[in-house]
């Protein structure tokens, strides 16, 4: 019994790491980011709020005397959702490469916890089914062994 636990320790250890590589790898927007981890400042100002999509904030900005207008969400830098007010002046970083492309606030890349929960489903359901498994193996060896079941 115990070397059947160990082993499914063992495996389910493992499924997590295989399972972790993978659901980050598929949810990973780092790539769409790299500007951003070296992206210059400038002050924006606030045009409007939506609050009924994804709390976006849409504001304008000047990079060499041109506007532009984006749309992101609020913090990082910058107040929260509520507490922005229409016409407030916000921080918000630009792709020097791009200007138009932008985001309020300073980068912080985002570990959402719905790849260290999908981590944990994604190593249990196998390791519970392999256990029942060894389980029901151990079971028939040892009615093979004793007949019925009586050591």
């Amino acid at each position: 019994m115990k070397l059947i636990i160990g082993l499914c320790f063992i495996i389910w250890i493992v499924l997590m790491g295989i399972g972790y590589k993978v659901i980050y790898s598929i949810t990973d927007y780092s790539e769409e980011f790299v500007w951003a981890e070296t992206a210059p400042a400038v002050y924006g100002k606030v045009t409007s709020k939506e609050p009924d999509n994804h709390s976006r904030i849409n504001y304008t900005y000047k990079v060499n005397g041109l506007e532009y207008a984006g749309s992101s969400r609020a913090g990082a830098g910058n107040p929260g959702f509520d507490d922005i007010e229409i016409g407030q002046q916000v921080i918000v970083i630009y792709d020097s490469a791009d200007p138009g492309k932008s985001m309020m606030g300073y980068y912080q890349p985002v570990r959402d916890p719905f790849i260290y929960i999908s981590s944990v489903v994604f190593a249990t359901i196998p390791t519970v089914m392999i256990f029942i498994m060894l389980m029901g193996i151990r079971y028939v060896i040892r009615e093979r062994r004793w007949g019925n079941g009586i050591p």
